[in-house]
């Protein structure tokens, strides 16, 4: 069964944030009137079920102190959302909107149990009432930066491919995806986490090509790389941003791409 895909009205900043808070006093049984249609429609049931079975394991496993674990798991709702998401139309997958209603309304839990401070999901997790997942931001006035972006995004690139708690999945998928692949790279993409951060973060990776042929060499290097891949991923990263700084990447095909991506 399709669900309408919703969008709020207006979409919230850290300046309006307090009035989302409003929003969520008891629950959100009338944040409807201050919701629209986008018009679209998607089969959300197995990406509800994934991402409610993550929440309970979450509780129970105590990931909120595993990274590994968590980036592991990313890997897997990246494939999800996308494959959910990924008829939907270039500027609705661009709507910072209809990514907040994802993560404030649709996929609250999860957003909350992957991305909030450790000691707020231990206070949630504890709690027998236990639907009042929303509890920290109707109490706590100050929101922690780090975790308002992963709610609310931002209107930058940067906000919506790789900080907000939904969109960012939608993305590496989106780049990372191909027909004769599939999403195995949208996967590894998270294990390490940080080749995510590093290809995300910067505007080149916009490129298709140059997102998976980044991610294509990284994974075929890795065993001579480092156990600890943070800092080859980074400084390759970095490379290419300085490349990019006086090359056109149109004119570039995928070999000439993959002789400047170094990780040594």
């Amino acid at each position: 069964m399709n669900t309408t895909l919703y969008r709020f009205k207006k979409v919230f900043e850290k300046g309006n944030i307090n009035e989302l808070k409003d929003y969520y006093v008891k629950d959100n049984n009338d944040i409807q009137e201050h919701l629209e249609s986008t018009g679209e429609e998607a089969d959300l049931n197995e990406l509800e079920t994934i991402l409610d079975d993550y929440v309970k394991e979450s509780i129970k496993n105590k990931w909120y102190n595993n990274v590994q674990e968590r980036g592991k798991k990313d890997g897997q709702h990246s494939v999800a959302v996308h494959k959910a998401l990924k008829h939907i139309p270039r500027q609705l997958a661009c709507d910072t909107s209809f990514w907040q209603w994802l993560s404030l309304v649709k996929f609250r839990r999860y957003t909350i149990f992957r991305w909030c401070d450790i000691k707020n999901q231990i206070k949630l997790t504890s709690k027998a009432d236990s639907h009042r997942d929303l509890e920290l931001i109707e109490q706590d006035s100050n929101i922690p930066s780090s975790f308002l972006n992963r709610l609310i995004g931002g209107s930058s690139m940067k906000h919506t491919t790789s900080l907000h708690s939904i969109s960012r999945l939608f993305w590496s998928s989106e780049y990372l995806y191909s027909e004769t692949d599939g999403y195995s790279l949208a996967e590894d993409a998270y294990s390490p986490q940080d080749l995510a951060q590093a290809l995300l973060q910067r505007r080149y990776t916009q490129h298709y090509i140059i997102a998976r042929t980044f991610a294509t060499k990284l994974k075929r290097e890795k065993n001579s790389l480092p156990k600890d891949l943070k800092k080859p991923i980074q400084s390759a990263a970095r490379k290419l941003s300085l490349a990019f700084a006086t090359i056109n990447s149109d004119y570039l095909d995928k070999k000439d791409i993959e002789d400047l991506i170094n990780f040594n």
